[in-house]
């Protein structure tokens, strides 16, 4: 139905050299081959929404919304499965960072955009609050990344009827962006050990993985910056990242 998506050449390019033939699969083969499959799989997903997108200009503003939301959303999946094959080829312990001036605002912005409709349907408040604008010299989509990991760590354990408040701002040449909910805390024991990998924070009703706050540590480390926490024993939580802005 032409819903396919065409790939940039320079994808094909970078991806060609992270494939070399064997005669049997090694682990990291098999997970870059998934990595290769997935991404296929969701650019024809989000060209398909695209496409449905196109024919849904007349139905209501909120269908509309939530169409262009879940499109976004596959556009960010198939830029971190990528980005991720990529990292692949640079070896292991590297962690590729393609940076680019952006102003800070727009990280709150993008994050509310994804998450505002999980968050209504949860009943708690996503709000966004901004500080003194700024312009820092990072990379986008690893940053963007971290603070999603953050609202979802948030947003799982925020109680019906509470906020979840995203902070972005720039001082002292410094890019701060937190993340602040109103779930249980974490006691003051368990938190040197949170971004440990398997560890995490131990606060989701059901367990997480115990994968995204390591991954967010490494991204901030990555930067130069610092990636803390301010935290009660019984409850409220904020994570705060700190990164040189580096312009």
């Amino acid at each position: 139905m032409g819903f396919e998506r065409k790939r940039d050449a320079g994808e094909d390019a970078e991806l060609s050299g992270v494939f070399l033939a064997r005669e049997s699969l090694q682990p990291s083969e098999t997970r870059t081959f998934a990595l290769h499959d997935a991404k296929n799989l969701a650019f024809a997903l989000q060209s398909s929404l695209e496409w449905l997108q196109s024919r849904l200009s007349h139905e209501s503003r909120d269908v509309t919304d939530s169409v262009q939301d879940m499109a976004e959303t596959c556009s960010e999946l198939s830029k971190l499965l990528l980005q991720t094959l990529r990292a692949e080829r640079e070896g292991p312990g590297r962690l590729p960072l393609s940076r680019r001036p952006v102003p800070a605002s727009t990280f709150t912005r993008r994050v509310v955009r994804r998450f505002r409709d999980r968050a209504r349907q949860m009943g708690v408040e996503l709000r966004v609050e901004n500080g003194e604008e700024g312009i820092a010299d990072v990379d986008t989509e690893l940053i963007e990344r971290v603070l999603d990991n953050l609202v979802d760590n948030a947003l799982r354990v925020a109680p019906a009827g509470t906020a979840v408040t995203v902070y972005s701002g720039c001082t002292d040449d410094t890019l701060l962006l937190s993340v602040s909910d109103e779930g249980p805390g974490i006691p003051a024991q368990d938190q040197d050990r949170v971004f440990d990998l398997f560890c995490g924070s131990g606060r989701e009703p059901s367990g997480g993985a115990g994968v995204g706050l390591t991954f967010c540590n490494r991204v901030v480390e990555a930067h130069g910056g610092r990636l803390g926490i301010d935290a009660g024993e019984e409850s409220g939580t904020t994570f705060i990242v700190r990164i040189p802005a580096g312009t």
